[in-house]
């Protein structure tokens, strides 16, 4: 039998880059331990020695039980570099959610809460991790959770490991302040421990790239898609803990792990989970059983918050409530039901602030209005066209500083409604006053109001944001409904993916009909365009595939020319626009393209670099008017070969 010093070595736990870990037998106190042995190569290399011992010092410096206890580890005359510690029968937190995220948001936030106390004690000793990830916290027996792997510690001891040119740590949980040489400290781990939240509660990465360089690109400019839209079921108020784990400034984190567990506990405390370890426990005991459990009370629990929220007039957070009850079961007909009841509220509310402004000012119109009829009635009951004109500019005048700003107002409150703000005299004939005023024809005309029908729009591609008829973007849900004119509108959908470019505008057309019955229009379809994307077919071609099934309208496909100013990022060189004959490029230069989407190939100027793929991209109207600015992915010479090479 193998022995590691005095332990006796039963079998092979586990092994990695740096060391391999071993199941052992401590002859002496009779119990199993750990022992963690450096690689025979790098037992040698005394930069590895070192961190190997700095990570065995680190560790036995703490003692908590969610961090891993050390034991022993090896001496200066011992033929092996070794660790000894306590035994974790379970997996690491990585292989344990492997198939199992998304987690519940709440279970996330215990699972945080718990490491951050662990934090709190490290913290406490001038210990910053450094590398907390999923894979360097365990699960022991009884659902407990264990931190471990302080190799790169930063201890604030005078006796920093500094190792240059080189960025220690796991890339996709890096803080920026890891990657740029910045100084760390116990925000840095508060960074870290938010991707691991993001990972459990969204099932993906926060951050993501092909290569090394691009995806600590990502991380110094805080390039990831919010929680809440890569996975909605997350919730905006667990979000909201997120983004300030992962903010880009170390000042706009949480102060220190204990602020961060408060949150966290908070959160927790808004579902009754008033012992979030005990919760943790329960659910390690039983994962699928709890989460299904969990989820009915979720949608027992969502909908009654919500329903307060907005009875207290708190429509955000009404919202965020439904919006997550709506995630966990789209077709609830109980949340879909007061998510209409949330936009008549509004629509109510808005038409009586319109009403009240209308009103104000066909007071003071009408008022005005008989004055000064009545003088004029008096002079000459037989007006020429141009008195009448002049009186009704003597009207205007009256009106006036008193009647402007009502005027004004109730204006642009029957131009966003489309309320009809009639109001009668008895001045022998019927006259009308509108939100608009006085015609210039003198007379007092009627207000029509536009019809407005309901309609529910059914994305067909990636989720995100819409824009109707050019006004800002708003969040889009399954069970979102919209009052619109009858006619053509224009519809923008702004992706959720940050990645994805935006698809073609389309248009639909609200059909007028009796009753209150709601118009479902389904999109185009349109998938994830990139800015690395190969073009692909009909889909590049707006009006290959822009028809509006339920409505049969076609969709519009715009010939606008717009100015466009492409940035080449990396290698210079010739540019092809849609397979034209390549032209020299310089960063600036700008190019007159129609809305829609362009192949754009870049042919370099070194003849020893291979062409890069060809990006696409989507080009739309500004809001100023300005050229639209787009910037290439970012390239670097790839020595061409036979493999590579254009055919002739």
């Amino acid at each position: 039998m193998r022995s590691i010093g005095r332990y006796e070595v039963l079998g092979e736990l586990g092994h990695g880059g740096m060391a391999v870990v071993y199941r052992a037998r401590d002859p002496q106190l009779l119990r199993e331990v750990a022992v963690k042995v450096l690689h025979p190569h790098l037992s040698s290399d005394v930069e590895s020695r070192k961190r190997f011992l700095r990570e065995a010092q680190a560790a036995a410096r703490l003692r908590h039980p969610n961090i891993v206890e050390v034991f022993d580890f090896s001496v200066e005359a011992d033929r092996e570099s070794f660790m000894v510690t306590e035994l974790l029968e379970g997996p690491t937190l990585r292989r344990f959610a492997e198939g199992r995220m998304p987690l519940p948001s709440e279970v996330v936030a215990a699972i945080g809460a718990v490491m951050c106390d662990a934090l709190t004690c490290a913290h406490a000793l001038g210990i910053v991790h450094r590398d907390v990830k999923p894979d360097n916290i365990l699960l022991h027996r009884g659902g407990v959770l264990k931190l471990t792997d302080f190799g790169i510690a930063h201890i604030a001891d005078g006796n920093g490991m500094t190792v240059t040119g080189q960025i220690l740590g796991s890339p996709a949980h890096m803080a920026p302040e890891q990657i740029d040489a910045g100084p760390v400290d116990a925000r840095t781990d508060l960074f870290s421990l938010g991707t691991v939240l993001y990972v459990l509660a969204v099932g993906r990465l926060p951050f993501e790239a092909p290569v090394a360089h691009a995806l600590l690109r990502k991380i110094l400019e805080a390039d990831y898609v919010d929680a809440v839209r890569a996975e909605p079921k997350v919730g905006e108020r667990f979000a909201a803990i997120i983004r300030r784990c992962m903010a880009r400034r170390i000042d706009d984190r949480y102060p220190d792990a204990a602020a961060l567990k408060a949150a966290l506990c908070e959160y927790c405390a808004e579902c009754g989970w008033d012992d979030p370890a005990k919760k943790l426990s329960d659910f390690f005991a039983a994962p699928e059983a709890f989460v299904e459990e969990h989820n009915r009370a979720l949608l027992e629990m969502l909908p009654e918050r919500g329903r307060k929220a907005r009875d207290a007039g708190r429509i955000p957070d009404a919202m965020a409530c439904f919006n997550r009850a709506l995630a966990i079961d789209p077709t609830n007909a109980k949340v879909i039901e007061l998510v209409r009841s949330v936009a008549k509220r509004r629509q109510r509310q808005r038409l009586l602030r319109a009403a009240a402004l209308v009103g104000a000012t066909a007071a003071v119109s009408a008022a005005a209005a008989v004055g000064v009829l009545a003088v004029v009635k008096r002079n000459d009951t037989r007006r020429t066209a141009q008195q009448h004109t002049q009186s009704t500019r003597a009207l205007r005048a009256i009106m006036g500083a008193s009647g402007a700003a009502a005027e004004a107002g109730a204006s642009r409150a029957a131009n966003d409604l489309a309320v009809d703000a009639s109001a009668q005299s008895n001045a022998g004939s019927t006259t009308v006053a509108s939100a608009s005023g006085v015609s210039d024809a003198g007379a007092v005309r009627a207000g029509a109001r536009a019809d407005e029908y309901r309609v529910r729009l059914v994305l067909s591609g990636p989720n995100g944001r819409v824009a109707i008829d050019g006004r800002p973007p708003e969040l889009h849900t399954r069970a979102s409904e919209y009052r619109l004119r009858a006619g053509v509108h224009e519809v923008q959908v702004v992706p959720d993916d940050p990645s994805c470019d935006r698809p073609q505008m389309w248009r639909f057309n609200v059909v007028a009909q009796s009753g209150d019955a709601v118009q479902a229009l389904t999109s185009p379809v349109y998938v994830c365009r990139n800015s690395t994307s190969q073009p692909s077919g009909p889909r590049g071609n707006p009006s290959a595939n822009a028809r509006v099934v339920t409505t049969g309208v076609a969709t519009v496909a715009t010939t606008q020319v717009i100015p466009v100013k492409l940035i080449i990022r990396g290698i210079n060189g010739l540019i092809s626009i849609d397979n034209r004959a390549p032209q020299e490029h310089d960063n600036g230069n700008e190019y007159p393209l129609t809305v829609g989407t362009h192949s754009v190939q870049i042919l370099p100027s070194d003849t020893n670099c291979a062409r890069p793929r060809p990006f696409v991209i989507n080009v739309q109207p500004t809001a100023d008017g300005t050229p639209f600015l787009f910037r290439s992915p970012m390239y670097a010479c790839i020595p061409r070969t036979t493999e590579n090479a254009p055919a002739p």
